[in-house]
């Protein structure tokens, strides 16, 4: 499955092993059109260390780009869809 995301400026708190985790919602869709979000904790580049200077920063400017959720904020995730 391919799916194209973009940042959105909400930020929830996930429980993980008992500690709470901030994660951004990143919403999208699949390939086929079927639109969905993704609460993502981390990101980085691939890329060999140390990171070239200007990568870090097209990578870093690019990570502040951010729309608005279209989504409301999601209470329940069906444990089914967590990997």
């Amino acid at each position: 499955m391919k799916i194209t995301l973009e940042s959105t400026t909400t930020v929830v708190e996930i429980e993980v092993r008992g500690a709470k985790v901030p994660a951004r919602i990143w919403q999208g869709k699949t390939e086929k059109g079927t639109p969905c979000h993704a609460y993502i904790m981390l990101i980085a580049p691939t890329i060999p260390q140390p990171l070239p200077a200007d990568v870090d920063r097209e990578f870093t400017t690019e990570l502040r780009e951010q729309s608005v959720a279209r989504l409301p904020e999601i209470v329940v995730i069906d444990m089914r869809l967590i990997l």
